[in-house]
């Protein structure tokens, strides 16, 4: 992985005055890192995870056992990572590690589309931020074709994985039974350039962590490129207990502590970034309360908290009967190689992203299947299923929220909304509509928990107007003119579309933004 500075938080390596410092090191946290660290800003990154190498992932030898859970399509390594708080009203899933969620990501970058700026009442446009997904795009190798659709705009792809043969098949059925409905391939941030030291060898297995470092995260692509810069530090296994500020309302420093460690030191910087996720980020605000500040942190309209959103999803799987006498093919690519894209007939967008068959699933498949079906047969089945993931949109509510309670400790509340419902049934539907007329028989269907997509976004909505918002357009607080926001959190709205790539590219136009605002001093 490289070498880096690794600052201590016993002090042994001093504590000089950084440029910029950076909370959380997930998908907008590395981007952050890495563009600041080459600009030559010195730039500090504190997490409270600790390094996990690429070779902790066995995906690619199954030597591991199945996940313990029923129905889970993680082994017991990758599901040891992922912590999940059930909550009454939210299920709250995070890996406490650096890269955070990315270290289990299946890596669909997706693009938002202009509309979807328009109606979600952001404060920029799809055209200010379409610099910054070619950047990002062009930065961590995202496959794709260029299909000319509006509400999946193209853009900087490498050449995606053909299609297996489940895979044709349903493309094929679909082209021809149902030719309003647009099929594309997935477009996802795996290296698929042949003679590259990364790239994917088809295990078909990206859920459980990638032993290649096929599938983008920062510490397999971005660190190696900044790890022995003399401006650069990472401080790993360092818990952020909150922000301190200073007579002038700015953000003086950030007091942490290592994990399980009561030493404390506090790091001061010119400018300070909060990129801990839509949940995380909204905690450290609120925990940062004080005498001069007894709501939290950049939070005097009462705003941090407010309008959570996950996307409401369906699981649906089928089996095509007519592949039964037909050769399918070995190769598992990267699992989903399918993106449906708008099969909502009721004015809501949805979106299907496609898995094919792969025996790797046989653990879960097995855990699931009545124990008369025998081994070889139900190999056999899994080579001809297909598994469905159906996003539709999410509602920026109030109401949901994450509050901090008078003992310190936090409630989340969140509930669908009537249309989120009513689009959880939808999903369902129109997905087994399609499978009916293109020959396949529906297995079974799950509807998602608030939470279970892991879209997680809006807690500290970005806007114009101080009151309504916590950050403006360019995320930095209204109330603290050297604290910056860039995660999902700042989200005004959340399309059917995976978050990732815009938080990303959101990343990339802040960092930006700060070397402008450094250098320009």
């Amino acid at each position: 992985m490289g070498t880096f500075i690794m600052e201590n938080i016993d002090g042994s390596v001093s504590d000089p005055k950084y440029e910029v410092c950076i909370v959380g090191c997930g998908a907008s946290g590395g981007v952050l890192a890495y563009q600041c660290a080459l600009a030559g800003l010195n730039t500090v990154v504190i997490d409270s995870g600790d390094l996990l190498d690429d070779s902790y992932f066995t995906n690619l030898l199954m030597q591991v056992k199945p996940a313990s859970s029923k129905n889970s399509p993680f082994d017991r390594k990758s599901e040891k990572l992922l912590q999940v708080d059930v909550d009454p009203e939210f299920n709250h899933y995070s890996i406490n590690k650096v890269n955070g969620l990315q270290n289990l990501w299946g890596g669909v970058s997706l693009r938002f589309s202009e509309a979807d700026f328009v109606e979600g009442d952001w404060p920029i446009t799809y055209s200010e931020l379409a610099p910054f997904y070619d950047e990002i795009e062009e930065l961590i190798g995202v496959t794709g074709n260029c299909d000319g659709l509006s509400d999946l705009p193209d853009g900087k792809f490498i050449q995606p994985f053909p299609y297996s043969s489940l895979d044709k098949h349903i493309v094929g059925k679909i082209r021809s039974k149902c030719p309003l409905i647009t099929t594309i391939a997935n477009r996802k941030a795996v290296e698929t350039r042949p003679n590259r030291k990364n790239t994917c060898l088809q295990c078909g297995m990206c859920q459980n962590g990638c032993s290649t470092g096929s599938v983008y995260k920062f510490t397999s692509r971005l660190l190696p490129q900044i790890s022995k810069l003399s401006n650069f530090v990472l401080m790993p296994n360092t818990l952020v207990q909150k922000l301190l500020v200073d007579s002038n309302g700015d953000i003086s420093g950030v007091l942490c502590s290592g994990n399980g460690s009561k030493l404390e030191k506090i790091i001061t910087s010119k400018i300070f970034v909060i990129s801990s996720g839509a949940l995380n980020t909204p905690k450290l605000l609120l925990e940062s309360r004080s005498l001069a500040y007894p709501h939290g942190i950049s939070n005097n309209n009462r705003s941090v908290g407010k309008g959570l959103m996950d996307n409401p999803n369906v699981v649906i799987a089928a089996i095509f009967p007519s592949m039964f006498f037909r050769k399918i093919d070995r190769e598992s690519g990267y699992g989903n190689h399918i993106l449906i894209p708008d099969i909502g007939g009721d004015g809501v967008k949805q979106l299907v992203d496609v898995y094919h068959g792969n025996s790797k699933l046989f653990p879960m498949f097995r855990a699931s299947m009545p124990w008369f079906i025998p081994d070889f047969l139900l190999h056999f089945i899994i080579r001809r299923v297909a598994i469905c993931l159906i996003f539709s949109p999410a509602d920026p509510e109030n109401k949901n929220s994450i509050a901090m309670k008078n003992d310190g400790t936090f409630l989340i509340k969140h509930s669908f909304s009537e249309r989120e419902v009513s689009q959880l049934a939808s999903m369902d539907r129109r997905a087994r509509q399609l499978f009916s007329k293109i020959g396949g028989f529906v297995l079974g269907s799950y509807p998602g928990r608030p939470g279970d997509s892991i879209h997680y976004a809006g807690t500290c909505r970005m806007g114009k107007d101080s009151t309504q918002s916590v950050v403006d357009i360019n995320l930095q607080s209204h109330e603290h003119r050297n604290l910056f926001i860039c995660d999902g959190s700042v989200f005004p709205s959340l399309p059917e579309k995976h978050p990732t790539l815009t938080i990303m590219a959101l990343a990339a136009r802040l960092s930006l933004h700060i070397h402008s605002k450094l250098r320009s001093c």
